[in-house]
């Protein structure tokens, strides 16, 4: 082969080595922009999608318009003390007590504010339902409220998670500064022990008053009823406009009455007057104690079958609320069994009428009796009376 031929093919074979080249690089490129699709997984392999949040049981509460002069004769309204109510905060002393008593008092919130947010809880000591709620203004200052719907009441069982039973409405146009403002609340709302007034409202500052109701089918002692199951007392409810045709009135005398302290002269005699409750027995002011007693030296050891208190005349708030009394029997005046525990139910009372504890039957025989009151609220009492059974 002649030397130019072999020049011709070494040139040929190295042009078609540089095109294979550059297709090669091509290629690549290509590849390169690409994306990789990784393969569907199995069946047995898909992937799990997120769980969705979890609601409240009433994820579009219905929204309860509060109004004034409201018929809650359909209802009762629910005892509470002191230590089953809690508060966001607190200014100086007007503290969440003061939403559950009748003396013209107020719950104020700590100023300066911190949060928009305050609230009120009730721990019911069980589970209730309750068909209404109903809040008071500060006497002439509504404006202290929440406006429109920024407030709710919310139910829990556990007091860490909550259930938004009803937004609570107000409309400031249509109310007046002083009277109750009564939220009827929708079926199916709960039941719940513990029991929250959420406020989201920049303008709120204070609220007069507090009360929770049940349909008259609910009991209404229920947080009493956990400090029976606790001490294993029976409970008794006072009543008005109870039959004593079957029942003894004992006739007492002055010497076998005392009573823990008195102011001035409405004591101890003042209880077994016939006055109508003009006239009362007040204990002494200021109190040095939440605790006040009235004693009975009966003479001689006996059972009792009904216990009768008569309020001062149009001062019924001066007597003892839920179930903080206690009658207690003795027969050495040193060592007392308690016998039974009296509840109070304010919203079932008048202000003039005998209120009548009727007793268990197995209580005694014991000589000394006391009604033990430990209610902060107590100061007076308008009359005094105690029943055995006709023979």
């Amino acid at each position: 082969m002649s030397r130019i031929k072999l020049v011709a093919l070494t040139l040929l074979f190295l042009v078609m080595i540089g095109m294979m080249g550059g297709c090669l690089q091509q290629v690549a490129r290509i590849t390169a922009e690409v994306p990789i699709v990784a393969p569907e997984p199995a069946s047995s392999q898909a992937l799990t999608p997120p769980s969705p949040l979890q609601l409240t049981r009433s994820a579009a509460p219905q929204t309860v318009l509060g109004k004034q002069g409201v018929d809650l004769g359909g209802y009762s309204k629910v005892e509470l003390n002191y230590d089953q109510i809690e508060v966001s905060s607190v200014f100086q002393g007007y503290g969440g007590e003061n939403l559950i008593r009748d003396t013209g008092s107020f719950w104020h919130i700590g100023v300066p504010k911190e949060s928009d947010q305050a609230w009120a809880i009730i721990d019911l000591r069980s589970e209730m339902q309750l068909g209404a709620v109903a809040v008071r203004p500060r006497s002439d200052h509504l404006s202290h409220l929440w406006k429109g719907d920024n407030a709710a009441l919310e139910g829990s069982n556990d007091s860490k998670a909550w259930d938004t039973l009803a937004k609570l409405r107000l409309d400031h146009d249509a109310l007046n500064g002083r009277d109750w403002i009564a939220f009827m609340l929708p079926e199916g709302a709960g039941p719940y022990r513990y029991h929250r007034i959420l406020i989201n409202d920049p303008e709120f500052i204070s609220m007069g008053g507090l009360a929770l109701y049940t349909a008259d089918s609910t009991p209404i002692a229920r947080g009493h009823e956990l400090a029976d199951a606790e001490t294993g007392l029976p409970t008794v409810l006072g009543k008005q406009g109870v039959d004593l045709s079957g029942y003894r009135r004992v006739e007492l005398l002055g010497g076998q009455v005392e009573v823990s302290s008195s102011m001035e002269n409405y004591g101890k005699g003042n209880l077994l007057s016939d006055a109508g409750g003009a006239t009362f027995w007040h204990v002494r002011l200021p109190k040095e104690t939440d605790e006040a007693w009235v004693l009975v030296d009966m003479r001689s050891e006996g059972t009792l079958a009904a216990l009768g208190i008569r309020p001062r005349k149009d001062y019924l708030t001066h007597l003892w609320k839920g179930g903080s009394a206690v009658l207690q029997g003795s027969n050495n005046r040193e060592e007392w069994v308690p016998a039974v525990q009296f509840v109070l139910n304010h919203g079932e009372l008048n202000a003039v009428d005998w209120i009548i504890f009727v007793l268990p039957k197995d209580i005694g025989p014991y000589r000394y009796y006391r009604l033990l009151i430990t209610g902060p609220d107590f100061i007076s009492m308008g009359g005094f009376e105690l029943y055995r059974q006709d023979a």
